[in-house]
């Protein structure tokens, strides 16, 4: 029987690609509403570092002017899709929201 694996989808370079030097990548700010979306999602800092780590996909957030534009970063944490929500271009990483991939 052939197989219909589908390829994995690569990320494109992001703002936090740039963060990273050496294997090394700048401590990323929290916004007070992450913080908050973090808490009342049960998801902890380590969680989202893991994201910024090694994200597997990568797409544009949709935007509200005058907000400055986002990539939202998709990773797997625990069987589950963690999006983390990053300013782009900033430096370090501002994260502006999480947000479970099932909710």
């Amino acid at each position: 029987m052939p197989s219909t694996a589908v390829a994995p989808v690569l990320p494109e370079t992001s703002a936090t690609d740039d963060q990273i030097e050496g294997g090394r990548m700048d401590e990323p700010e929290f916004t007070r509403h992450a913080r908050t979306q973090m808490r009342r999602r049960g998801v902890s800092q380590d969680q989202v570092l893991v994201v910024l780590a090694s994200y597997h996909t990568r797409q544009p957030a949709p935007t509200r002017p005058p907000a400055p534009e986002a990539d939202i970063l998709v990773g797997a944490v625990g069987g589950r899709a963690l999006k983390v929500y990053v300013e782009r271009g900033s430096n370090p990483p501002l994260l502006k929201t999480v947000a479970w991939g099932d909710e």
